[in-house]
């Protein structure tokens, strides 16, 4: 019997309990196989050492199971990949705590939406991590440039001189690319600079949703434009379930009902979320002197996977540094991602450098909050460096 732990304290963990015990031993076991114990549910925003009220597993903190694995009563965690939606951090956390990749296992979404399963199908349940064709979260930009120009926005979006709109014919060919080696993912950001100014955004959200039909996808905007959505988008975003998320800065203060009024009368989804952002953070430096490791496994956005022009990086920098370089005569690190139409690539190769930390987070630093503002018509360094 091999002791496993089970990522999560919800329904998903629930059911994936259910399918090891109900379903993967009792095929196992047929073959003569080893069966697997869930002996814990780890819980990463706490924990409470009692048994769940229907199984037998105890519930333990993320540094708990750290513990149980590096004694060796733990051998592997089982993730559910629909239990995974928004939390893109989970490798890197399980990295920190010491556990070794290769111990570490997706359950893909099919086995969740069916009732029942061959012998092949229950003996291959569990892909590991770097094989399965899961990401947890990929974001996009459809413009670099932006509305609002906010001082130290970390896109550089107040630094792109003309407007800069992603080629959509192009994006169709690397999206569709993509879902050659990742067929799954959690959640999908339309990002920019501002994503409403492409007139084009309606293909965008209709393609997304017919290669991803399960991911979670939300349009990221500053609010300005919301009402002045074509019936073409209103309609992409309704037919193909999407969210909108709101950004709200000081400058729309005045407008807030009447958006929220129009996302209700056209029934658009948003996320309900109508807090003002106040404060910005700063954490960039030109010094380069920061341990890119410790700042990769540490840092939130260092895994908001980005698709950027035919390329993958395991967050934006490597794709909108450009901006910054060209407009302030550095040469911060550039071009840390991985193509995707390499020749030799694979799954594993692509998720493994999604998971190596860049040079570009030498020039990340501790973080600093300053009072959002709009960017000056001419910036200067000290709107972006620390």
């Amino acid at each position: 019997m091999i002791n496993v732990a089970v990522y999560g304290v919800n329904g998903a963990s629930t059911f994936l309990y259910k399918l090891i015990t109900d379903v993967y031993n009792k095929y196992i076991e047929l073959c003569g196989g080893e069966q697997l114990q869930v002996a814990c549910f780890v819980n990463f925003m706490g924990a409470s050492s009692e048994c769940t009220s229907e199984l037998d597993a105890v519930v333990v903190s993320c540094e708990e199971f750290s513990r149980l694995y590096k004694m060796n009563a733990v051998e592997a965690i089982m993730i559910p990949t629909i239990n995974h939606a928004g939390f893109h951090f989970i490798g890197s956390e399980l990295i920190k705590l010491g556990i070794r990749i290769e111990d570490i296992y997706y359950v893909p979404r099919e086995y969740f939406l069916k009732d029942s399963f061959t012998l092949p199908e229950a003996e291959n349940m569990f892909t590991p991590y770097l094989d399965c064709g899961y990401l947890p979260y990929l974001e996009y930009h459809v413009a670099d440039h932006c509305n609002l120009n906010c001082r130290g926005c970390e896109h550089y979006s107040p630094l792109v001189k003309e407007p800069r709109f992603t080629d959509y014919e192009k994006f169709a060919k690397d999206l569709s690319k993509l879902s050659e080696f990742i067929t799954d993912i959690g959640v999908i950001r339309i990002l920019g600079g501002e994503p409403l100014l492409n007139n084009e955004l309606h293909k965008y959200v209709t393609l997304t949703r017919k290669l991803y039909p399960y991911s979670c996808i939300t349009i990221v905007t500053n609010g300005i434009l919301i009402k002045q959505m074509t019936s073409e988008l209103i309609d992409a975003i309704k037919e193909n379930d999407v969210f909108v998320h709101i950004s709200w800065y000081p400058p729309l203060r005045n407008s807030q009902e009447s958006i929220l009024e129009f996302l209700d009368l056209n029934e658009i989804m948003y996320t309900n979320n109508t807090a003002f952002t106040e404060e910005f953070t700063m954490k960039q430096s030109l010094k380069g002197d920061t341990d890119k490791e410790s700042v990769f496994l540490n840092c939130f956005q260092a895994h908001c996977n980005n698709l950027y022009d035919g390329k993958l990086g395991a967050c934006f920098f490597p794709f909108v540094t450009k901006y910054f370089n060209d407009t302030f005569n550095q040469s911060l690190p550039i071009n840390e991602n991985i193509s995707l139409y390499d020749e030799n690539l694979t799954t594993k190769k692509l998720k493994s450098f999604l998971l190596t930390p860049l040079e570009r987070c030498k020039y990340c630093g501790e973080s600093k909050n300053i009072k959002w503002e709009q960017a000056s018509v001419n910036p200067t360094l000290s709107d972006w460096i620390l």
